[in-house]
């Protein structure tokens, strides 16, 4: 299957941004270093800027049907994007993050529907547990949260 490329996208699926100067939206660009030629979806923005997390399908580091990343403001500029390895991401489609407003917690859709995993390390604390808010596997994909 080939991939479409949206007109000055990089890949057939980006996370785009337009700034907001003097009462107008500029024209919109891609978020440099977060679009690839991959697909890139479901972006959750910091409300401060400092960290976007997203859904991406096709990167070499994914781990099979659609991973979560995160990427970093950096001296004014996206870092180079880190999968959230298996603290997060399944071999299935996992997307849609979302951090509560009190930051404590990231919420993301999957359809692993397995109800819960253990898992440690970055960006979570040690043995949290990631639970689902609905039925495992009852609608094939549901909605999971960790303690950040």
């Amino acid at each position: 299957m080939s991939k479409k490329k949206m007109v000055n996208g990089a890949g057939g699926e980006d996370i785009w941004y337009s700034e907001y100067v003097d009462g107008a939206f500029q024209t919109p660009a891609p978020v440099p270093s977060v679009s690839s030629i991959s697909d890139e979806f479901n972006a959750f923005i910091d409300p401060s800027e400092q960290y976007i997390y997203f859904g991406s399908f096709g990167r070499p580091d994914g781990n099979g049907g659609g991973d979560i990343y995160i990427s970093r403001k950096q001296g004014g500029n996206w870092s180079t994007p880190q999968n959230l390895g298996s603290q997060v991401n399944s071999t299935s489609l996992d997307f849609s993050p979302f951090v509560s407003p009190d930051g404590k917690y990231l919420f993301f859709t999957s359809s692993r529907g397995n109800g819960s995993i253990q898992h440690s390390g970055n960006p979570f604390d040690l043995n949290t547990v990631i639970s689902s808010i609905l039925t495992p596997g009852a609608s094939g994909s549901d909605i999971y949260w960790v303690k950040r």
